[in-house]
């Protein structure tokens, strides 16, 4: 297990990183991949999600049931990383969000995310 948080190097980190965002966000591992890599106190900053791990799968699993993810951008430096997606809801329009996490040692701790819905009548040709 991953949590609770203990030291971690700059290569372990990364590791974790790479197994984190593979079966999160390719793979859709939802409740599996939170369990073994994030904090049961999750600091979440998205305003209609509360604090906890628990809470975040509830709110994640709902919204991306049924959901294509393509990856877009990930970047990861140290004990953080960015994961930019563009969505493909079951219903609903098509849209993008960015994750940004932070892990303190070997396990996630903080959350913040920005979502971003395509409106039907975008004049922008590449607005994801």
């Amino acid at each position: 297990p991953f949590c609770p948080p203990r030291p971690a190097t700059d290569s372990e980190q990364a590791m974790i990183w790479k197994i984190f965002i593979h079966e999160f966000y390719d793979e859709l591992q939802i409740k599996a991949t939170y369990d073994k890599f994030v904090a049961s106190n999750l600091i979440q900053h998205n305003t209609n999600t509360p604090d906890g791990r628990d809470a975040a799968v509830s709110v994640i699993e709902g919204l991306l049931e049924g959901s294509q993810l393509d990856r877009v951008h990930t970047v990861v430096q140290d004990n953080f990383a960015f994961i930019h997606v563009k969505i493909t809801p079951k219903t609903g329009p098509i849209g993008a969000f960015a994750d940004l996490y932070r892990m303190e040692g070997t396990c996630i701790v903080e959350h913040w995310d920005v979502i971003q819905s395509l409106p039907p009548n975008a004049t922008n040709p590449h607005p994801l």
